[in-house]
């Protein structure tokens, strides 16, 4: 055997530090330890999972982020399966969804066909959101939102009043985008829109049996991971990156061969002391939606043959989407109880998200019975999650930077970047785009 091949053999894989324990984080720390390297985890929370995070509230299983899985998610299967996690993969009990008008609840869908509480010649009229759906089918991946950069051309709201009508913008497309993302169609860009509805009407939703948490849990178990440890600086340093690290009060100094950003994109550049050019400008006007997310804890069943609603802003102006957790499965709601859980339009967030939880539960629990008035008199405690930088606003034109940005990122071999801005603002593609960062580093040292 050769000396170089000897020395290859026995040379220890570079280290690498992860920023961020969130499901990006964690698939790239996770890939990335399978792969030999030496990988350290920093999370400025005491738990890990970010917005897949879960909690368990008096018998109740919270999901205070990630509302629920889809079919389409390969990769997220993948990896429950190579953790042994198959059995927590499981249909919703009930999987039908609606849309709030006139006080009344439309199903979504019904025998296959869009509805929503649509005029019958609207409904005709979304045959065309199919067709275009099939003719840009090349262009249309949700596991690579860079491909739909041709389209990142107009806003939804754009788009909805040139092919469609102002009753379909503000039935289904709006209320769609409010209830996913808690901002308005005005202010994405229709590439997302349509990569979202390219998985097809055959889609499912899922949730994990013990709760949205389970995934990052069990990932967390099998890495080294500092918690309450906030990095405050992240600078290339020659060969290797020196990471700052604010833990118990106190500043540590931690060289590395590599390090991975997994937080988000809004607090990328006030990691970087010295960001190259392309960073500042990819990062400088990334923005986030605020929302607050709210479960009420009810005392008695809500009897609702539904999993959830969507709530167009010209119905409820605060709530934009609820969830009605008994339909994911016996483990979320203890017997003879049920649990409620909103997500409020940005707007109004942004103006409530100052108050105290008191404050915050007494105002949401009017407005809920306004729209669903089978909670009135159940409410037992209410849980508040503010979410200030809740997910990734996709504007239009910020397809063609990330696939710029990503374009230049391959030529980098020190600091690499993964989360959902990067991909889509799903947990999919963050887990995605986890992944794909491990990969770009394995890659840089071969």
């Amino acid at each position: 055997m050769s000396a170089t091949a000897t020395q290859n053999e026995t040379t220890p894989k570079p280290s690498v530090v992860v920023i961020g324990a969130g499901i990006a984080g964690l698939a790239a720390a996770y890939r990335l330890q399978q792969g030999g390297y030496r990988v350290t985890v920093f999370e400025a929370n005491a738990w890990p999972g970010g917005r897949m995070a879960s909690r368990e509230v008096d018998g109740f299983t919270l999901s205070l982020g990630t509302d629920f899985l889809l079919s389409s998610y390969t990769r997220m299967l993948g990896l429950l399966n190579e953790l042994g996690l198959a059995h927590e993969w499981q249909p919703l009990k009930i999987p039908a969804a609606a849309c709030l008008r006139d006080n009344t609840y439309h199903r979504l869908r019904v025998g296959g066909a869009i509805h929503a509480g649509l005029s019958i010649p609207n409904r005709f009229r979304l045959i065309k959101l199919m067709w275009l759906l099939f003719r840009n089918r090349q262009s249309l991946d949700y596991h690579d939102l860079a491909r739909s950069a041709d389209l990142d051309t107009a806003s939804v709201s754009e788009f909805g009043l040139r092919h469609f009508n102002q009753e379909i913008l503000d039935y289904l497309f709006d209320p769609m985008i409010a209830a996913y993302w808690y901002h308005r169609a005005d202010e994405i860009s229709i590439a997302v829109f349509l990569s979202a509805l390219s998985q097809g009407p055959g889609v499912r939703h899922y949730a994990f049996r013990s709760g949205m948490g389970v995934l990052p849990r069990s990932l967390a178990a099998q890495l080294p991971i500092h918690y309450d440890s906030k990095v405050i600086a992240i600078q290339r340093n020659g060969s290797g990156v020196k990471v700052t690290v604010d833990r118990e009060g106190g500043e540590e100094t931690t060289e590395t061969d590599a390090a991975v950003i997994a937080v988000p994109g809004s607090r990328v550049l006030n990691l970087l002391p010295e960001p190259l050019p392309h960073e500042t400008h990819f990062f400088a006007d990334l923005q986030y939606t605020t929302t607050i997310k709210v479960a009420f804890l009810m005392r008695a069943p809500v009897v609702i043959h539904l999993y959830g609603a969507l709530c167009p802003f010209r119905e409820s102006p605060v709530i934009s989407e609820w969830t009605n957790e008994a339909a994911k499965g016996d483990e979320y709601v203890p017997r003879g109880k049920g649990l409620i859980q909103i997500g409020l339009h940005e707007a109004t967030a942004k103006q409530l998200i100052t108050l105290s939880d008191e404050a915050l539960a007494g105002v949401l629990a009017v407005e809920l019975g306004k729209i669903l008035p089978e909670t009135k008199g159940k409410i037992e405690k209410v849980i508040v999650q503010r979410w200030p930088e809740a997910i990734p606003k996709f504007e239009v034109g910020r397809i063609k930077k990330i696939r710029a940005f990503q374009e230049v990122s391959r030529q980098q071999n020190q600091i690499f970047f993964c989360g959902d801005y990067l991909n889509g603002p799903f947990t999919e593609p963050a887990l995605t785009s986890g992944l794909e960062a491990a990969a770009m580093l394995q890659a840089s040292y071969r």
